[in-house]
């Protein structure tokens, strides 16, 4: 009688389990073997320095008003330093340091950004 219980809660244990490996998406970042570590290079998730300094570039230059733009990043906060032509009046200047500021923002979450100008005080949040 306690080898048949024995085998009926072993076979009702493992009655719910699928064994398939495919019932989750392995590159979602949490369950994958190689999306578990964000500083590992072969993550698909993975960043450097350089490849975020190009994606901020590339975001500011979707901006109209900027010129060109400093970048310098340390650890998670980045301060940027815009250039923006003269003959836009101070409440322009704000609005493009702002539109950058959130631009940024959405596009690199996990920094802390200071936006400045070569015409303004800087916009930080």
């Amino acid at each position: 009688m306690i080898i048949g219980l024995c085998i009926l809660v072993f076979v009702a244990g493992c009655a719910g389990n699928t064994g398939d490996a495919k019932d989750y998406d392995r590159n979602d970042g949490y369950l994958g073997l190689t999306s578990t570590n964000p500083n590992d290079p072969m993550n698909p998730g993975y960043h450097s320095y350089r490849a975020d300094v190009r994606l901020i570039r590339g975001t500011l230059r979707e901006i109209k008003g900027i010129q060109d733009a400093h970048v310098q990043i340390d650890s998670d906060n980045v301060r940027i330093k815009l250039n923006i032509p003269n003959g836009y009046s101070r409440t322009e200047i704000e609005t493009i340091e702002e539109e950058a500021m959130d631009a940024l923002e959405f596009m690199l979450p996990r920094y802390d950004f200071r936006v400045t100008s070569n015409q303004s005080e800087g916009y930080d949040r």
